[in-house]
């Protein structure tokens, strides 16, 4: 959809309206998926504007929310696909609320 000064982009498989920084979320999800370390994945994210915005909380949130969305979703469809998802993001989460990342957000308030 295009107007006067702007595009819009929607995802129609999931649409919804979030942080600015949550489809770079998304990205480090899919860079830790694919073999890259938690830490360097969210240095690379770090380099775009929409991030910003981001906090350690938020993003400890998100990944939690994420790996269990996609645990869930994996034991209903059962397809490896599903299942690769739903560890690459329990990775991600678990490195984010154990190793790290947890120490800059341990009730930081941030």
């Amino acid at each position: 959809m295009i107007e006067e000064s702007r595009v819009w982009v929607v995802d129609w498989g999931w649409p919804a309206q979030g942080a600015g920084w949550v489809d770079a979320a998304f990205m480090v999800i899919r860079l830790v998926g694919a073999g890259h370390p938690p830490q360097l994945a969210e240095q690379w994210a770090a380099g775009l504007a929409c991030w910003a915005g981001v906090t350690d909380d938020g993003l400890s949130a998100f990944a939690s929310h994420v790996a269990g969305l996609w645990s869930v979703r994996a034991m209903q469809a059962g397809t490896r696909a599903a299942q690769n998802r739903a560890a690459m993001a329990r990775r991600y989460a678990i490195w984010r609320l154990s190793g790290p990342a947890a120490d800059r957000t341990a009730w930081s308030g941030r």
